[in-house]
């Protein structure tokens, strides 16, 4: 099966509305295409974040009482209009998704992390799997390919690297805006799940307090937040922020080797 025709049947495989010939044949394609395979995973979340994060509004028990009483009469509008009507009402609404939806009360471990950030954190993330032209701006698992490219692109040099051996394939990277910055975002692989991992300058202060990996749960996902700088030095270091639905674990095992590659650990954390 060809990427046009899974894209387009996608939706209805997503909606439980294929016969199984056809349900199968998504399935196999599925397996075998990580982009057909981030398309799902990206409707997947809007379609959870539509039933969970939109606002929801009852109306006062006065105007019930008023629509129960008033007398039914015909619509002066057509079907055709009405529906017309109803996508625009839901096409308005996904427009303004990004800027409405907001964190849900989260189980953070993390000290004093901040709501702005972790919501622009999780909403890159989504925005990445529902666009998948926008996952990579360079798509390579070489190293010396990604990390050259962001050169001249961001005032810092990201440390990159590829832990395919460990079960985190480099997928590529990208430059994403976060906190009203330009960043680094590195896209890793854990099976069929996508991580991505934003990096930028941490301020002063921020190395000390954030030294180890802390796992903060909103919106479904999970985030490991942590800083490379050393508790008690000056050098701020770098802000790490990891974002994905895998479980919480395993974006800690993948926080764990980035901090041990950049320390230059001899060890490599594995999964308990």
């Amino acid at each position: 099966m060809e990427c046009r025709r899974a894209e387009n049947l996608v939706d209805a495989y997503l909606d439980g509305e294929l016969d199984p010939i056809h349900a199968m044949e998504v399935e196999g394609h599925l397996q075998e295409c990580g982009k057909c395979t981030a398309i799902l995973e990206g409707r997947k979340a809007l379609q959870q974040a539509l039933r969970t994060q939109l606002p929801y509004f009852t109306a006062p028990a006065q105007v019930r009482r008023q629509l129960q009483q008033a007398p039914r009469r015909g619509t002066p509008f057509s079907p055709v209009v009405m529906a017309l009507a109803a996508c625009l009402i839901v096409a308005i609404g996904l427009l303004a998704w990004p800027v409405i939806v907001r964190p849900r009360d989260s189980t953070a471990t993390a000290a004093a992390a901040s709501t702005a950030v972790l919501d622009a954190v999780e909403t890159g993330h989504l925005r990445s799997l529902l666009t998948p032209e926008h996952l990579t701006d360079v798509a390579s698992s070489d190293r010396h390919t990604v990390k050259p490219w962001f050169a001249g692109k961001l005032s810092f040099a990201p440390p990159v690297d590829n832990f395919a051996a460990e079960g985190f394939p480099l997928v590529g990277g990208r430059l994403d805006v976060i906190d009203h910055q330009t960043v680094a975002a590195l896209v890793y692989r854990r099976d069929k799940h996508l991580i991505n991992v934003f990096i930028w300058p941490a301020k002063a202060g921020e190395g000390a307090a954030n030294v180890s990996p802390a796992v903060t749960t909103a919106r479904g996902y999970h985030v490991v937040h942590w800083t490379s700088g050393v508790a008690g030095e000056a050098d701020a270091g770098m802000n790490y922020w990891a974002v994905s639905d895998v479980e919480s674990r395993e974006l800690l095992a993948l926080a764990d080797l980035i901090r041990s590659k950049a320390a230059g650990a001899a060890t490599t954390p594995t999964l308990k």
